[in-house]
């Protein structure tokens, strides 16, 4: 019959260290990291829509922009030939200061502007004008302006007009 003095023996050997499988004890730190950048990016993102107001504008207002043009692209559609179209750019200055349009340059005669400088004052927003005429024969168009401002943040816009002139035909009766 063994005595407890023969069963108090001492292990002298190394201890066994034995690795969890992987995953097994939770989420892996760099897993973990992706998740909060995704959150965080989320974050942001969502903070610069409420600053914005647009989900279009996220990107120029991260790009550090102060003066941001709605929309860049104006799409006309089917238009009738020498037709007069008249568009709102809204322009949102989130600076904390006073911006102005100082002027523009047109790709043709056939857009009209509001007169400049305009400015706009801080945390604002202001709806400049354009007129366009159409092509005067049937087919694609593409104008643009390029608008050019005060703003120490990239200081020249470019507004990109596209549109399809198409000739209408009436049927008559008979």
């Amino acid at each position: 019959m063994p005595t407890s003095a023969d069963s108090a023996e001492i292990d002298s050997s190394e201890p066994e260290i034995v690795l969890a499988p992987v995953g097994s004890t939770g989420l892996s730190s760099a897993v973990q990291i992706a998740m909060i950048a995704v959150f965080m990016l989320a974050l942001l993102f969502a903070y610069g829509r409420w600053r914005t107001g647009s989900v279009e504008l996220v990107w120029p207002w991260l790009m550090g922009r102060q003066l941001l043009f709605t929309p860049i692209k104006v799409e006309l559609g089917n238009v009738s030939p020498n037709q007069m179209i008249e568009k709102q750019i809204r322009v949102i200055n989130l600076s904390s200061k006073r911006l102005s349009i100082v002027g523009s340059q047109k790709s043709c005669g056939c857009i009209g502007l509001d007169e400049f400088p305009i400015d706009i004052d801080s945390g604002r927003s202001q709806n400049l004008r354009i007129n366009i005429v159409a092509a005067t024969a049937a087919g694609k168009f593409e104008h643009y302006v390029k608008f050019f401002t005060n703003s120490s943040s990239g200081n020249v816009v470019l507004i990109t007009v596209l549109g399809t002139a198409v000739l209408l035909y009436l049927r008559s009766e008979r």
